[in-house]
């Protein structure tokens, strides 16, 4: 039952922050939205990585909040992405850094694409500098060899880069 409730919630959440992600960027109607929902059953979820989907899903959140506030991000919003940041690196770190470079990239094409000073646009990217702090303790400390996996960094980053996590492989 409990896992029931979790996957309900996850499947809620995923099609709620695909709506926020498509609101956020200015997108009408919900219909483009529709051509994602088979994506919310990806293969890690089947494979039961909870953490991870769920992880997904709110850095979808954080993409669509930092894009829909990033001209007017004051204190309480900044806490309000830092907080948002933290609670997606409590799922999975991986989400977390697929987040962290959108909102750099959107950072930074809206600094080559404005005729807006570069430190008003890019201050606000402070409010990632703890989620960062976090990743970096991590990589550094408990490392995927130091947890006894068996994927080498020279396996895992070409995995990681051509989406192996995000492909379906069968059953």
């Amino acid at each position: 039952t409990a896992e029931k409730v979790l996957l309900t919630g996850y499947v809620l959440l995923m099609a709620w922050s695909l709506v926020y992600l498509w609101k956020s960027v200015g997108g009408g109607g919900r219909a483009p939205v529709l051509l994602a929902c088979p994506f919310i059953y990806h293969y890690p979820l089947l494979m039961g990585f909870y953490n991870f989907s769920i992880g997904v899903a709110l850095s979808l959140v954080a993409i669509g909040y930092w894009w829909r506030h990033r001209e007017s991000l004051n204190a309480t919003r900044a806490l309000t992405m830092a907080v948002l940041l933290m609670a997606i690196y409590l799922c999975n770190p991986v989400p977390l850094v697929m987040a962290i470079v959108c909102i750099v990239a959107i950072a930074l094409v809206d600094v080559a694409s404005s005729a807006r000073p570069a430190g008003k646009t890019l201050t606000p990217l402070l409010c990632i500098v703890p989620a960062i702090v976090l990743v970096a303790y991590y990589a550094g400390h408990w490392g995927v060899e130091a947890r006894g996996g068996g994927w080498t960094q020279d396996r895992l980053w070409p995995y990681f880069i051509h989406g192996g996590p995000l492909l379906f492989q069968g059953c």
